[in-house]
């Protein structure tokens, strides 16, 4: 009997390894190795979650920026002059010139530089009166709608009467550009 329970217990011995072995490599090793892939899978996205928190705010921040470009651009294209307006925006400087109260001596319109969005139409404008009245033209020049670059500004003592200035002004007015038809559409 002695010889059954030897023979008896290295069975159960040997079956208890077996099965050992066989819970190793067919379910707790493909397990544990499935388990670091999940694992690596949610550390995966849980950083492509917090990238994705910053290009939200990033996106909205762009956002923002091209509302505020797209204000701009209306605003501009209204207050630019168009190219058959500019004979009714030189009769604006005139009658400027005249409410400020002084006397136009010269205006002499310059070729215009055309560039790629818009147009520099330079205005080169002499005149006489006071340093008051000529400083009310300046002021209401630069209060026109369009954008005008006031280039360079002398003044010169008349000496021909009392206490009259004589200016002369370099100014530069921007307008949109007729050649560019704006076929491509933003998508809105």
């Amino acid at each position: 009997m002695s010889n059954r329970i030897r023979q008896g217990s290295w069975i159960v011995t040997l079956s208890l390894i077996a099965a050992a072995v066989a819970y190793l490599l067919v379910i707790f090793l493909p397990g544990r190795r499935v388990i670091g892939e999940l694992r690596s899978q949610v550390s995966q996205k849980q950083d492509y979650l917090a990238q994705n928190i910053g290009l939200a705010k990033g996106l909205m921040a762009a956002q923002q920026e091209l509302e505020k470009t797209r204000a701009y651009n209306t605003a501009w294209n209204e207050r630019a002059p168009a190219e058959g307006e500019l004979s009714i925006f030189y009769g604006k400087i005139n009658e400027l010139a005249k409410a400020a109260g002084t006397v136009t001596t010269r205006f002499d319109p310059k070729p215009v530089q055309v560039h790629e969005q818009t147009r520099e139409i330079p205005v080169t404008m002499g005149c006489t009166g006071t340093f008051a009245q000529i400083f009310e033209l300046l002021r209401s020049l630069e209060n026109l709608p369009p954008t005008i670059w006031l280039d360079t500004v002398q003044f010169k003592k008349n000496k021909e009467v009392g206490n009259t200035v004589a200016g002369e002004i370099n100014l530069v007015v921007f307008a949109n550009n007729p050649d560019n038809s704006n076929y491509i559409k933003p998508a809105d």
